[in-house]
């Protein structure tokens, strides 16, 4: 029977073959706990959330866009509800249009030729805007952005907007263009950026601004707390003892507490009397101060402030740093408040619950903001906290693969000691989702969120692999910690039963890595025995070699950089890999290696090769973007052949893709093989290797760049195995590598992505 079943497998494994190409997948059911459907599973994940409106399918009707700060993920949504009706469509087609963002967003129309434009963080400080150039879809002008400026009296300057400052970009002075307010460099006084652009042309096709206030609104935030100081432009820091305090963290605050550097902005009309009304948040405070507008157009003056906004039974109180945004959700023509966090830091998202959507229920000129939901679009989706590290696995020996996916942490509340430091608590844990489809069409319900009870042990980043390491029969799951070190767990169910996984084991092989250990069980050299990899926070990976037996596994370190992968960005200096090894059918092996970046990377040369060097080669995630902390799980799970994939985030979603063998439109022809070019998507350099450049003496080879219309852009002759190509000239978008012979044509057309 043994021997049967073994056949079985291996019957299957022979008509497996890596993808080629992806195909986004999301309506592959899944059911919660309950049993019931959850509505748009695969979307992947909501953390850190800023929100625009727009038209993407030209329908005329506005449509949402959700820009996640965890790893600058664009999430399009079509509105699809009628009046008074709150219905969204995920459509992730949509994302490859926005040019490629950091840190924050806005839409806005500035021109008045009714479509959004975009307003986004130019690093190192500024704002930089592309122009909606749309006409029958959606494009913006991603080749010429601009950046923006502002006269200082004779000096011109970029407008001083950090990556810590959502600024408001708004008519604040009534005549037609949009004006900023930002905080001044010293972070205590806000700037008005007035727009010329109507007094200069007569019209707002401009983006021409001068610094016309160095203290609008007459209003001063204290240097060492959140502190609002009416009636002050004496550009003082001391604290007025009389205005009361909008949080209690300055009634706890050091002296040696860090200053003030860092709000959110979002001007408006609250009370209809003409002039616009801001709401301010503020970096470590959990809620936003209405400060009320008693001036004109022309000088503001803050005459009151509201630290319970909006007012009711469920004020602003999202955890830390919020920030806002006006949205027509519900289509009833009165614009909604939809609230998230601003903050960078991944230690400070309420993940789950961290976008509420407040719903008007009084008028356009008097709005009244009621709590509707504080997991908006959320609770339709697999959100599992921070982070998403899948396994695909038949877990309980029915034949059909299951799902495990780790977390990083779900978010447990915050709090704040003796000198003020706000310290938020995450738990990690695994759930496990069986598959209750069919061979060809998978289906998964989630049977735990807390596999083996092990959110009990309060610890961050739980990240699993499976195999079966004693010999008997039974799949075990070895766990990652954020602490560098192995959690063991054993099934004690019987074969064929529902898994009853315990901890056997705290400190499994005595393996520890420095932080952030992301294992992965696979039998490198094929001789039986599970090999353990362990990717690790510096971007590369650790190989121990199993050289126990298969009753008695026992782990010895080979090499602190299998392959001598590096998956970490030098500049952000995000490494996080997450290793997933995996073989076909013919026994060829390749590594899919995610990264703290989310860049997904594909390596070839892997076999026979365990002691070299790992070659980088076309990936079918090269134009797929899910965020940051990605994690790749394969699996052929509609049995068609070809592996399929699911794949996680730091926003704690998953995503769904069928696998294919078509070549997107590009087929490489037969001669193409040994010939890798790498990495991709690439930033200033690419390596080409053609492994028989020598024998094939196929006369001069050249390496050409092209654009999308096949216009050389650049060309350099390939003299040898290994030679490089710079990038450096090009900007950052897809493009067509050609590798030409003079003798043999095409060899090979290579889709390449120049990231920025």
């Amino acid at each position: 029977m043994l021997s049967f079943l073994l056949l079985l497998v291996s019957e299957k494994v022979i008509a497996q073959q890596f993808p080629v190409s992806l195909e986004q997948k999301l309506q592959v059911p899944v059911y919660d706990i309950a049993n019931k459907a959850i509505a748009t599973p695969w979307i992947g994940g909501l953390n850190s959330c800023q929100f625009g409106a727009i038209d993407l399918d030209m329908d005329g009707k506005k449509d949402l866009v959700i820009f996640d700060r965890h790893g600058y993920k664009i999430l399009p949504f079509l509105n699809k509800g009628g009046v008074g009706e709150i219905k969204y469509e995920y459509a992730p087609q949509y994302a490859s249009a926005f040019p490629k963002m950091e840190h924050w967003f806005q839409l806005v129309d500035y021109d008045g030729d009714g479509k959004e434009d975009i307003f986004t963080y130019r690093y190192p400080s500024g704002i930089k805007v592309y122009r909606n150039t749309s006409t029958t879809k959606l494009s913006f002008d991603t080749q010429s952005s601009t950046v923006l400026n502002s006269l200082y009296g004779s000096v011109t300057s970029q407008i001083p907007a950090t990556n810590v400052v959502y600024p408001a970009i708004a008519d604040l002075d009534g005549d037609g263009d949009v004006d900023i307010l930002v905080f001044s460099v010293l972070g205590s006084y806000v700037e008005m950026h007035r727009n010329v652009s109507m007094e200069k042309y007569g019209n707002a096709s401009k983006l021409e601004f001068e610094r016309y206030s160095d203290c609008w609104g007459q209003f001063a935030i204290s240097s060492e707390s959140n502190r609002i100081i009416l009636n002050q432009c004496a550009k003082s820091a001391e604290v007025k003892t009389e205005n009361e305090p909008l949080s209690r963290k300055d009634q706890m605050a050091s002296p040696m507490e860090s200053k003030h550097n860092g709000s959110t902005f979002l001007a408006f009309d609250v009370n209809n009397d003409g002039v616009k009304d801001v709401l301010l948040g503020d970096v470590d405070y959990p809620d936003i101060a209405l400060l009320v507008n008693g001036g004109t157009l022309q000088a503001a003056n803050t005459i009151a402030r509201d630290s319970t906004f909006p007012k009711g039974a469920n004020p602003i109180h999202l955890m830390e740093f919020p920030v806002c945004a006006m949205i027509d959700v519900n289509n009833d023509g009165l614009k909604d408040l939809l609230v998230s966090s601003f903050d960078p830091n991944i230690q400070k998202s309420a993940n789950q619950s961290s976008v509420w959507l407040y719903l008007n229920t009084g008028t356009a000129a008097v709005p009244e903001f009621t709590l509707t939901t504080k997991n908006f679009l959320q609770s339709d989706m697999i959100d599992l906290g921070s982070g998403a590290y899948p396994v695909l696995v038949d877990l309980d020996g029915d034949g059909l693969t299951d799902l495990l996916v780790g977390n990083w942490g779900n978010w447990n509340g915050c709090s704040r000691d003796q000198w003020g430091n706000l310290n938020c608590e995450f738990t990690a844990s695994i759930a496990y989702f069986k598959n209750v489809g069919t061979k060809t069409s998978p289906a998964f319900r989630l049977v735990t969120n807390d596999l083996a009870g092990l959110s009990s042990l309060k610890v961050k980043s739980l990240i699993p692999t499976v195999g079966d390491i004693d010999g008997d029969g039974k799949l075990e799951v070895v766990v990652g910690k954020e602490d560098g070190k192995l959690l063991l767990l054993k099934n004690r169910a019987a074969n064929g039963s529902t898994p009853d996984f315990y901890l056997d084991n705290d400190s499994f092989g005595g393996v520890t890595v420095p932080s952030d250990c992301a294992p992965q069980l696979f039998d490198a050299d094929k001789d039986g025995l599970l090999d353990l990899f362990c990717g690790k926070a510096d971007g590369k990976i650790r190989w121990y070699k199993n050289t126990g037996t298969n009753t008695t596994p026992q782990f010895t370190q080979v090499t602190d950089s299998i392959g001598h992968v590096n998956v970490s960005d030098q500049q952000l200096y995000l490494g996080n890999s997450i290793p997933g090894f995996i073989r076909d059918g013919q026994g060829n092996t390749r590594l899919y290696c995610g990264s703290g970046l989310g860049t997904i990377h594909c390596y070839g040369s892997v076999d026979g090769n365990w002691n070299g060097t790992f070659q980088e080669i076309d990936s079918p995630f090269a134009n797929i973007q899910l965020g940051m902390r990605t994690s790749v799980a394969m699996a052929d799970l509609d049995n068609d052949g070809v592996l399929d994939v699911i794949a996680g985030n730091f926003s704690g979603g998953l995503a769904y893709f069928k696998g294919s063998t078509k070549s997107d439109g590009i087929q490489p022809p037969p001669s193409s093989k040994g010939l890798f070019v790498y990495p991709n998507p690439v930033k200033s350099q690419l390596t080409i290797r053609y492994d028989d450049f020598v024998q094939q003496k196929e006369g001069t080879v050249w390496a050409q760049m092209c654009d999308l219309m096949g216009r050389v852009l650049i060309s350099n002759p390939i003299t040898e195995t290994i030679s490089t190509l710079s990038t450096e000239s090009i900007s950052p978008g897809c493009y067509l590598l050609r590798i030409v012979s003079a003798n043999k044509g095409i060899l090979k057309v290579v889709k390449i992505i120049k990231a920025k």
